[in-house]
């Protein structure tokens, strides 16, 4: 039992002296003013610890306050330091590399330590550049699909529209075609009944109009098929 009170008592006067030598090493940062009676109880508690005395409740609150505080404020020392080989390591990269990446994006890589404050806001704006840039290429792949779908159907329009052309005009042919019939069937009663003058003038009319619907049928623009 009295092992373990000493241990207890051990541990105890580690901690005071890691939040007394953090203390010292923070001496020189600004504090709060609410902070300031926290350091009084944390400083009284580890005198108190060092004499082997025990703790009140609000000491021990003041002194979790302030060794939670300066453990806070050691993280973030450690984060704005971290060291240019350590992150070598993490990164996979050689120092080369890294050098040209930082110089070519803009990143704060140099230097034998990286400031991770700095570098976050740094690598969060190269993605939403980038961000932005595929986008904008998204967009422009859209818009020449969009382009090219209606070149497309303005070739597939003109492609219908100059076969319609071409079965109006095959219609027209046949159809006059037999209108020939009917108009040489007239021709022979004309004939029979009227003699070979009147025939003659028919006959005259309805090669002029064979000759005329054939050069309408015959003279359009090529079709593709």
């Amino acid at each position: 039992m009295a092992k373990k009170k000493k241990a207890a008592k051990t541990s105890k006067r580690g901690r005071g002296k890691a939040a007394k030598n953090a203390a010292k090493r923070d001496a020189a940062k600004p504090v709060a003013p609410e902070r300031l009676e926290d350091f009084k109880l944390a400083a009284a508690a580890i005198a108190r610890q060092d004499a082997g005395l025990d703790l009140t409740v609000r000491e021990r609150a003041a002194l979790r306050r302030v060794v939670k505080l300066l453990a806070g404020r050691a993280a973030a020392d450690a984060y704005r330091a971290v060291p240019k080989k350590l992150w070598v390591q993490w990164s996979g990269r050689q120092h080369q590399q890294i050098a040209e990446q930082a110089a070519r994006h803009n990143l704060p890589l140099a230097g034998a330590s990286i400031d991770l404050e700095q570098l976050a806001p740094a690598v969060h704006e190269l993605l939403a550049r980038r961000d932005a840039g595929d986008k904008k290429q998204r967009r422009a792949g859209r818009a020449l699909e969009l382009i090219r779908r209606e070149e497309l159907l303005l070739k597939r329009m003109e492609r219908l529209a100059r076969q319609r052309v071409l079965l109006e005009r095959a219609s027209v042919h046949d159809c006059f075609g037999l209108v020939a019939d009917i108009v040489r069937k007239a021709g022979a009663a004309l004939l029979d009944q009227f003699g070979a003058d009147a025939h003659a003038i028919l006959d005259d009319a309805l090669e002029e109009a064979v000759r005329l619907v054939d050069s309408i049928t015959t003279d359009g623009p090529d079709v593709e098929h």
